[in-house]
């Protein structure tokens, strides 16, 4: 928002061309205005700058002029600053619906905003303005049936057929370079003529293949005499013509129904990433490995006591010998599952 000290002012020639639309349209709160004082009228927040706006846009359309009514009627006892304030959203919402700002662009109509943009603007707002069916009546712009007359009258002057005399070249350049290779190659084409006999040999081939469909028609019949459907049978046709609308409408609601599953369900997992496997499993695997192989181990360790302890305790019955030979073995197998591993 810019300061109101600094005082930009509208371009001499676009103020003369500002009063100039505003005569046009028959606005009586621009009359007699100096250009100069224009920039002070336009681009600074007051209450005639309001009321010049709501006047400018009652001008546009009828219903406009209804709405800006209906809201000076309902708040008719309000002061001049609140009327004011008031019929800014009003005025925003309707440069909106002429594409002119955004609908929240309050400072624009208030007349806050930046010179430049207020410029354009009024410019934008002005040409609408001219465009409108009050505007053209004001100024007195001829009947239709005068300017019909008119334009006969030119007609009959000018010499409308001097305007066709050259060809109009409305193709590109590429395909006009075609068109003239074509037409080079005319006259050779138009040697190549196609004798009668030519003519009669291949009407003698379609005739030959329309008898061949008609046999086939005739076996399709014969095989399924329940599917064929008379001239003079109406009731059968009308039959397969709904049962094929009844099918069709089946088909587009599956189709709609399929649609709205998948959105719903299966699209949000189309979208995700693809999942990034890390080492871990790899790594575990292998400590379940390593623990296995301990385990065994830690089961051979107890193995080996329990033949110690026999050896040490046996009484005088038992051979030492054979627990002894049992013991070697069993660290030879111990020692084997070892190296396996």
């Amino acid at each position: 928002m810019e300061p109101h000290t600094h005082r930009e002012m509208i371009p001499h020639d676009t103020a003369v061309e500002f009063l100039n639309c505003f005569e046009m349209i028959g606005c009586p709160y621009t009359a007699d205005i100096d250009p100069t004082y224009l920039s002070e009228l336009l681009l600074h927040p007051s209450p005639y700058r309001m009321r010049l706006l709501t006047w400018v846009f009652s001008s546009i359309d009828p219903e406009f002029e209804k709405q800006i009514e209906s809201y000076s009627q309902k708040h008719g006892n309000y002061s001049a600053n609140l009327q004011v304030e008031g019929m800014v959203p009003l005025l925003t919402s309707l440069a909106s619906l002429l594409f002119l700002c955004s609908s929240d662009d309050f400072e624009l109509t208030k007349g806050t905003a930046s010179s430049p943009k207020q410029i354009v603007f009024w410019e934008n707002l002005l040409v609408i303005a001219k465009s409108s069916d009050k505007a053209c009546s004001n100024m007195g712009l001829p009947e239709p049936n005068v300017i019909h007359s008119t334009m006969e009258k030119l007609l009959k002057t000018c010499n409308v057929s001097s305007a066709f005399a050259e060809p109009t070249v409305l193709l590109p350049p590429a395909i006009i370079k075609e068109v003239h290779m074509s037409q080079k190659l005319l006259p050779q084409s138009k040697t190549m003529r196609v004798s009668p006999e030519d003519i009669s040999s291949h009407l003698m081939e379609l005739k030959k293949e329309f008898a061949g469909y008609e046999e086939k028609l005739s076996q399709l019949e014969s095989e399924f005499p329940n599917s064929a459907i008379k001239s003079d049978d109406p009731s059968r046709l009308n039959k397969l013509t709904c049962s094929l609308n009844l099918m069709v409408g089946d088909l587009d609601q599956l189709e709609t129904t399929f649609n709205e599953t998948f959105d719903n369900n299966m699209r949000p997992f189309c979208t995700r990433t693809a999942p990034t496997f890390g080492h871990l499993g790899p790594t575990i695997q292998s400590t379940d490995r390593q623990l296995s192989n301990y385990i065994k181990m830690v089961e051979n360790l107890k193995q080996i006591k329990k033949f110690h302890d026999n050896v040490s305790t046996c009484t005088k019955g038992e051979s030492k010998d054979r627990i002894l030979e049992e013991e070697c073995n069993f660290l030879k197998k111990s020692a084997a599952i070892k190296n396996s591993s």
